[in-house]
């Protein structure tokens, strides 16, 4: 047992510009105590391809969702449900606007609203408190996020959503959110290092990117497009050791 077990103040365990340095890191039991892990289901809105194709025809989901589970339907069966699968939240994003036909299983199930990109930022990065994998990544704490399904499923809508000149910035994922929060409080940061008269006492920050494809065990550098560095090979390494939560780094 850990001595922070049961001490662990969700209220107050990132740092804020203008506090004292020395609680930026906190002890390694108390950053294993904070670790979670969820898993979410989430069902995209239909894309206007699909849309197109369905034409006059009632929309209709192959997928439905109620409480905390998502229940695959059968349509060769009545759309019977097939399985129910329980997770730490299933999340309906498909909008009112995309009227479905109503599945004979479900009639009492009413979606009355749905998961936007701006709330399912807010659920994938942040915890009950607020607290933010970016603030967690000045605690030096890791964060990832992982997105998996077949192809069309929704990923890279979570993840990048509609991105690029003229697209509604209401509409981007978590990667474009990620990177508004992590420079808005560098520059945050910086401001407040700049003013400590001590400059050996400043914190210098620097932000590093990588960004690759990792396909048929192969991994390329989506960064350099030109693959001018086609002879630089990345590795693909597996750790399977374990280790104990005292020596997380």
């Amino acid at each position: 047992m850990s001595e922070y077990d049961d001490e662990v103040d969700f209220s107050n365990i990132h740092l804020k510009v203008g506090e004292d340095d020395e609680d930026a890191l906190l002890p390694v039991e108390r950053r294993a105590a904070i670790t979670q892990f969820r898993v979410f289901a989430r069902l995209r809105p239909f894309i206007s391809e699909e849309l197109e194709t369905i034409g006059k025809a009632e929309l209709q989901s192959t997928i439905e969702m109620k409480g905390e589970s998502t229940f695959p339907l059968n349509p060769a069966n009545g759309w019977k449900p097939s399985k129910e699968f329980v997770f730490d939240r299933s999340l309906w994003s498909i909008p009112q606007e995309q009227e479905l036909k109503p599945t004979p299983y479900f009639q009492d199930v009413k979606h009355e609203s749905c998961v936007g990109q701006k709330e399912m930022y807010d659920i994938a990065t942040k915890d009950e408190t607020g607290v933010s994998m970016v603030d967690n990544a000045f605690m030096a704490i890791n964060s990832c996020v992982l997105t998996y399904g077949q192809t069309s499923s929704g990923k890279t809508y979570t993840m990048m959503g509609n991105y690029g000149e003229g697209a509604d910035p209401e509409h981007r994922g978590i990667i474009p959110r990620v990177c508004d929060e992590l420079f808005a409080k560098v520059a945050e940061r910086r401001e407040f290092e700049a003013k400590k008269d001590d400059p050996k006492k400043r914190w210098e920050l620097d932000v590093s990117v990588t960004f690759v494809e990792i396909y048929l065990e192969k991994v390329r550098d989506l960064l350099d497009p030109d693959l001018k560095h086609r002879a630089q090979k990345h590795a693909v390494r597996a750790n399977v050791g374990t280790r104990e939560a005292g020596d997380m780094q």
